[in-house]
């Protein structure tokens, strides 16, 4: 679809709170309009850096978001809309409620993102290889100038249920690989788990790194109760209740890595590029994991759980 001139709407007040409306997003939807799906690589082209987004296609008759969508923007604190075209408005969620500023390779968080964190954690992934390093975050930081890609992570304040979330996704030097690492063995046309369990394989084997073993079934039922709902957030209760299940069948989780995406590869790029996944992939420590991947239409799901055995002390 096509893009018109911007219109903007107040924020929609919900239970947890009024969303601050981002004009940074609002100027940017006609472009976004004639996207099919709006991917974080998308986003890093148009210079938009966020990376949890939920974007919607409205009847421009709404007045409000419907309610069957409510539920799947809780905990998001900033959103745009602007007319697509006569009938439809492009809705667009982002957990920031503001724009991560980037100045003469400074990065600039507004107290409004940091007043919702404690702490902020931030990390750098080189574009080619090796785990991430962390970074000291200061209200006016300079940026590395090597290629690669900054995450920015909040533990929010509020919430304390849910997990860590990967704010933004900030591009260093040339920014990340366009195209992922080892991505031939995620062709089409194969069982997208086994694509999936190969590539892990690929990408450990280059980093020197022991293969990790897919066979536990005592994994793979943790990993389908993790999958269960097919939310990227990190549910610390839920993790609390499997990592229970895992210590009586001998166990300890590692960790757990969720994207959503438009393509298989799409969600490899993301793994790969965002810091704290990539390290949980290339971790010294697993020995065992699991993957779900479900696809519901043009949206694929991927929960990768990593885990060693417990040794008879722990």
């Amino acid at each position: 679809m096509t893009g018109s001139s911007i219109f903007l709407f107040s924020a929609i007040a919900l239970g947890d709170g009024r969303r601050s409306f981002r004009f940074d997003l609002a100027e940017k939807i006609p472009t976004l309009c004639s996207q099919k799906h709006i991917s974080s690589r998308e986003f890093l082209r148009l210079g938009l850096f966020d990376s949890q987004v939920r974007a919607f296609l409205l009847e421009r008759t709404d007045k409000a978001l419907p309610k069957n969508l409510q539920t799947a923007v809780q905990g998001f604190n900033g959103e745009a809309r602007g007319p697509c075209d006569a009938k439809h408005t492009l809705a667009i969620f982002t957990r920031a409620p503001a724009a991560a500023q980037i100045h003469a390779n400074h990065l600039f968080l507004p107290q409004a993102i940091v007043q919702l964190c404690q702490p902020l954690l931030l990390r750098f992934a080189d574009a080619l290889a090796g785990p991430s390093q962390p970074l000291e975050y200061a209200a006016s930081m300079a940026l590395p100038k090597e290629d690669g890609i900054v995450s920015v992570t909040c533990v929010p304040k509020a919430h304390s249920q849910r997990g860590h979330q990967t704010w933004f996704l900030i591009p260093t030097g040339k920014g990340p690989l366009e195209k992922v690492p080892a991505r031939e063995f995620l062709a089409k046309g194969q069982d997208p788990e086994e694509a999936m369990r190969s590539w892990v394989h690929a990408i450990r084997k280059q980093a020197g790194l022991e293969p990790v073993l897919f066979a536990n079934r005592s994994l793979k039922k943790i990993a389908k109760t993790l999958a269960l709902g097919q939310s990227i957030e990190h549910d610390r209760t839920l993790n609390s209740q499997m990592q229970d299940l895992a210590h009586r069948a001998n166990l300890h989780l590692i960790g757990e890595d969720r994207a959503q995406a438009a393509s298989l590869e799409e969600l490899a790029w993301l793994i790969w590029n965002s810091p704290r996944h990539r390290d949980l992939l290339l971790s010294k420590a697993a020995k065992l994991s699991s993957l779900i991947i479900h696809r519901q239409e043009d949206i694929w799901f991927l929960l990768l759980v990593f885990a060693r055995q417990r040794s008879a002390a722990s």
